[in-house]
């Protein structure tokens, strides 16, 4: 008797999981020479959401790999219902400088990963190459968890603080600084996330935005040229 209601048990978890119909899949594969390969699984549902689903979520191992970062923890698998906004791509480097994205399994839904360190957007589809990057000798053994990001979206700004221009979210525009008229920077098409240090100038300087004026000088106030 126990036998066959454990048999059933199992007959019915398994038609629950079926019950899932995954409508996107990925696999992100981290390679560096001489250490283990380590990979993510994205899938997506309807019915998954960014919680917990039992069966198809699996928290990454702690000594290393790549991961979804969210809310604090890792995940080797991550299920949900869409490829979230701003969501951390994280993972462990070892002892090596020189590692390789490389992505399979693809089906569905395609997605973009942002580098903040190379300004790069990589968008995740059926034939997306593989993405080589180094890292800073300082992060050898390290978690890094502030580098990779899914789905980026970063609302438009400019600010200039502490004597460093700072334009987000206005990918593709061009960008002009003048002092006088010696042009200071030009930039025919900004990255996503841009920082210029302007410590070494000094006085009134404008910053053409995509053709619009602005007037900086060494305080946080950005002002419209009127």
């Amino acid at each position: 008797m126990k036998r066959i209601v454990f048999l059933l048990t199992m007959i019915c978890i398994t038609l629950g999981m079926s019950a899932q119909t995954i409508n996107s899949r990925s696999r992100i594969t981290l390679k560096t020479a001489g250490e283990t390969n380590h990979n993510v699984r994205l899938l997506l549902s309807d019915d998954f959401s960014n919680g917990w689903d039992n069966s198809y979520d699996a928290n990454a191992a702690q000594e290393g790999g790549i991961y979804v970062l969210y809310s604090g923890d890792k995940y080797s698998i991550w299920a949900s219902n869409e490829y979230s906004d701003n969501l951390a791509l994280g993972f462990v480097a070892t002892g090596n400088l020189d590692y390789t994205l490389s992505f399979d399994l693809f089906q569905g839904t395609s997605y973009t990963i942002y580098d903040r360190v190379e300004n790069k957007m990589i968008t995740v589809n059926a034939s997306t190459e593989d993405y080589n990057f180094t890292i800073d000798e300082s992060q050898k053994n390290s978690q890094i968890n502030d580098r990779f990001v899914i789905n980026i979206k970063v609302d438009p700004s400019i600010c200039f603080n502490y004597n460093v221009l700072e334009i987000n979210g206005h990918a593709g525009e061009s960008l002009v600084v003048k002092k006088g008229e010696a042009e200071i920077v030009n930039v025919d098409a900004l990255p996503l996330l841009y920082s210029k240090d302007l410590s070494d100038q000094s006085g009134r300087l404008v910053v053409t935005l995509n053709g619009k004026d602005y007037q900086i000088d060494a305080n946080p106030a950005v002002t419209p040229v009127p």
